[in-house]
């Protein structure tokens, strides 16, 4: 990245490095007089937001200019009107890690402000198998610490194998356990639920997963967004007590978790099913880009074209586990099997209502254990995805054949 700075009557121009950019993805030109700035662009994807500040001695930066908040990236010259002291951010609105889906801040009234991304999917049988093999060949270090494999393929974060400990229980995912092979081969999924998303995992095991997709993407270990252990307690926000996280996840608390740590972790909700500044689920799956609509495909209305869920006449309701792949609702007839209805939301992200039920990082109330669930799935009605609909609050210990998880991070 070139960086430059240039003087126009009185208005000095920054551009602020940003190291999640590449070193030469755009250039400051020109800045006029009127306050015009000119830059050259390489980025074909996503936005640029020009932030600025009355002063260079501030750490402040703000970007409430409504056209300078989304600044489309062309791959050419663009050119903005901006006020004082300023500074240009860009974020990819995909990234390779995870694929990733940028959720931008702002837009929605109420809602979260800041930039965060959401995985396209839930996490598949495939993706989800390939943990559990490396975490078991890696006992020794943090891809598999804290997990303690049975004889059958459920896991535990403890040797003793409590109920109140488990990770994942293999009857209730589409995966086969084979203990006489080598380690880190012994887990593979059944043919039938290939591209399915995973079912069967605790929270914590949600939470081991986050922390291990960390280290697989090549972030930082001070990245990973929980800590672990072999108590229950022992599973929070990396920057908080256990006792602290349960008795109130305050604003300030989120906004550290936020900004600070780069890893994987659970969307947030607070249990609400209307926008609030930490609404992540809600953001996601309701906001259309000009208003907040009743399913997370972006339309209020439904039909079984639009997602799966109790009735929706899929092919693969008579399957034990009346899943479908990830994605499967993108707009095809899947060789005349059957018609779907694109369920692409306005952020390109698949299944936010129905298929499965989705794990959430909040408690459902201080001094509780329970957590949130979100979205709705294959057991369900219709009227039960609705982004509206009150979100369920299961014991984080819930292994069940209709939940699974997605992944967030703060950064691309």
């Amino acid at each position: 990245m070139k960086a430059r700075q240039l003087l126009a009557g009185i208005a000095i121009a920054t551009l602020a490095l940003v190291p999640i950019a590449p070193a030469s993805d755009y250039e400051i030109t020109a800045i006029t007089g009127n306050g015009e700035l000119t830059w050259e662009d390489t980025n074909t994807n996503g936005t640029y937001t020009v932030q600025w500040s009355p002063s260079l001695a501030q750490t402040n930066w703000s970007s409430d200019w409504s056209a300078l908040t989304q600044v489309a990236a062309t791959g050419g010259t663009i050119r903005a009107k901006i006020p004082m002291f300023f500074r240009i951010i860009h974020r990819p609105s995909q990234s390779q890690s995870a694929n990733m889906r940028l959720v931008s801040g702002g837009g929605q009234p109420q809602g979260p402000q800041y930039d965060f991304y959401v995985a396209k999917n839930e996490v598949s049988t495939e993706e989800f198998c390939a943990f559990l093999n490396n975490a078991q060949a890696n006992s020794g270090n943090a891809r598999g610490s804290n997990m303690y494999f049975s004889d059958q393929g459920d896991v535990f974060m403890d040797s003793a194998m409590a109920s109140w400990e488990i990770m994942f229980k293999i009857t209730e995912s589409r995966l086969l356990y084979n203990n006489s092979v080598g380690i880190g081969n012994r887990y593979t999924v059944n043919n039938d639920y290939l591209g399915h998303p995973i079912t069967g995992v605790s929270w914590y095991g949600a939470a081991k997963y986050c922390n291990w997709l960390t280290i697989q993407e090549g972030r930082a270990m001070s990245a990973r967004c929980y800590t672990e252990g072999t108590e229950y307690t022992n599973w929070h926000p990396a920057h908080l007590s256990y006792a602290q996280w349960n008795d109130a996840f305050t604003d300030s608390e989120r906004l550290q978790w936020v900004q600070n740590y780069a890893g994987f972790r659970l969307p947030m909700d607070q249990g609400n099913t209307s926008a609030n500044y930490y609404n992540e689920f809600f953001k996601a799956a309701s906001w259309s880009g000009s208003s907040n609509v009743l399913y997370g495909f972006g339309r209020s209305t439904i039909n079984g074209q639009d997602a799966n869920y109790n009735g929706s006449g899929d092919p693969y309701e008579p399957y034990t586990f009346e899943t479908t792949p990830v994605g499967y609702y993108d707009g095809s007839d899947h060789g005349g099997a059957f018609q779907t209805r694109s369920n692409a939301n306005h952020y390109g992200l698949f299944d936010l209502s129905g298929n499965v039920l989705e794990w959430q990082n909040d408690f459902w109330m201080d001094g509780q254990v329970y957590r949130y669930v979100r979205g709705g799935a294959w057991v369900d009605n219709s009227g039960d995805l609705a982004n509206t609909q009150s979100p369920d609050y299961p014991d984080p210990t819930w292994c069940y054949r209709a939940l699974g998880f997605r992944v967030v991070s703060s950064q691309p």
